[in-house]
Formats: C-alpha cells, structure tokens, sequence
C-alpha cells in the first residue's frame, strides 16, 4: 500500500496501492444496510467524477508510480 485515505481538492482516494507496476486507486465500501440494492450503485456519480481527478493529481506528485494504473471498488457488508 503507498497511501491511504488520500486527500487532494480534487476528493479523497481510500487506498493507493501498487504490484506488477500496476497502480490501483481503490474506493472502499462498506454498507451496514441489509437491503438488496447493489452496494456499488452506492459510488456516487460525482464519486466517479472526482476519483480520475484525484488520480492525476497523485500521479503529478508521485510522476514515477507507474505508467498502468487502474480504479477498483471494495464492496462489503458490515
């Protein structure tokens, strides 16, 4: 894991995480609800928008990451 909880005034990326040289900007879920709805409906559209903007900033500090990178969400009911 290179970070997490990363903050940038783009928004917030739960863990940043790297293997194989491939760097992986995850969202975390976690949904104590028992209901039937898909828990990634939950990742919100203006989530979505703000995560490749948080992403770029990252990768503008961090220029040497790594050039494959990728977006992942963790879904999990508590």
């Amino acid at each position: 894991m290179l970070a997490h909880n990363y903050r940038t005034a783009h928004g917030e990326i739960d863990i940043i995480a790297s293997r194989a040289a491939v760097l992986t900007f995850v969202e975390f879920k976690t949904r104590s609800s028992h209901t039937f709805t898909d828990m990634e409906d939950s990742l919100t559209r203006s989530k979505q928008a703000h995560m490749p903007s948080a992403a770029s900033y990252y990768l503008q500090v961090h220029p040497k990451s790594g050039e494959s990178w990728l977006f992942d969400v963790i879904a999990q009911r508590a």
